[in-house]
């Protein structure tokens, strides 16, 4: 979400949908179809979808987190020495003919919610993918799972996704804040989720200060994905990675703890600690799993 590379609604993105032909050197490995194993390409923006998705499996079945990014790093999903920088992206076109670029986020980091353990890749995308209000009121009871802005994306948006892509989504489970203002860590429970927008702990890491208990609820919403924490972002600073160009407010799915009037937003300086009335339009970031 860099600002420089950022951008709003209808943006177009740097890379285009690749035929599995790529430019310059290029390690390759020959298939063997009967494993289902993907030929290795140059850039995360050469696989196709489903190719992403045979990767994903082979992650999340890798016996250790440390193989599992080996087998991204492998595959070209991650920078040599393992880290995600934002340059792991896929360009993806909705049938409105919104063009967002998808980063890769993080690997084995999302339970699929049938049980069957992780889903390998998470992609968030740079830009927004609309701009739309939490709630066409200011509720903050029921947080992310009872919002408005679920229900669009799980339903429409969702409905907006090329076959290539919808075909090959895992639905995971997303830890929310189901009350609103609280003290208490246990309503913090789980939504099941084919796209998402991140949780303040999902961008910004664990959080420390003096309330403890409220740090417990903005910490039971999930742990930091690896391409945050590789940028360096923190839930107390601004991050330029966290900036998009011509938005001045995302929304966070994390209704503020401290005040029931809120859910929170990363702000304009790319920080994650802001917090605005549910009915206001903000950028929508979407997220997903294959």
């Amino acid at each position: 979400m860099d600002a420089a590379t950022g951008g709003a609604t209808g943006e177009v993105g740097r890379e285009a949908e690749g035929d599995g032909s790529t430019s310059g050197e290029m390690a390759e490995e020959e298939a063997d179809p009967a494993d289902d194993v993907p030929q290795v390409r140059a850039a995360t923006a050469d696989y196709s979808w489903e190719e992403l998705s045979q990767i994903s499996r082979l992650i999340s079945s890798a016996g250790s987190d440390a193989e599992g990014i080996e087998v991204a790093r492998r595959y070209h999903l991650c920078t040599e020495d393992g880290r995600l920088d934002g340059t792991q992206t896929k360009s993806l076109t909705l049938s409105d003919g919104t063009t967002v670029t998808m980063q890769v986020a993080g690997f084995n980091h999302d339970q699929r919610a049938d049980g069957s353990g992780p889903a390998g890749i998470t992609l968030v995308s740079r830009g927004t993918v609309a701009s739309r209000a939490m709630n066409e009121g200011d509720e903050t009871a029921g947080g992310w799972r009872d919002s408005d802005l679920r229900a669009w994306m799980n339903g429409e948006l969702a409905s907006l996704l090329p076959h290539e892509v919808s075909s090959v989504i895992a639905v995971v489970n997303k830890p929310t804040n189901v009350v609103g203002e609280t003290a208490d860590a246990s309503s913090v429970v789980m939504t099941q989720d084919t796209l998402w927008t991140l949780s303040y702990s999902e961008i910004g890491g664990h959080m420390s200060t003096d309330d403890s208990a409220h740090d417990a609820v903005f910490n039971a919403e999930g742990e930091q994905y690896k391409l945050f924490s590789d940028l360096g972002t923190s839930w107390d600073a601004g991050n330029q990675h966290l900036q998009i160009a011509g938005v001045e407010y995302w929304w966070e799915r994390s209704p503020d703890p401290l005040d029931g009037r809120y859910f929170m937003c990363v702000g304009p300086d790319g920080t994650p600690w802001y917090a605005r009335v549910p009915s206001e339009v903000q950028g929508v970031v979407m997220c997903f799993c294959v």
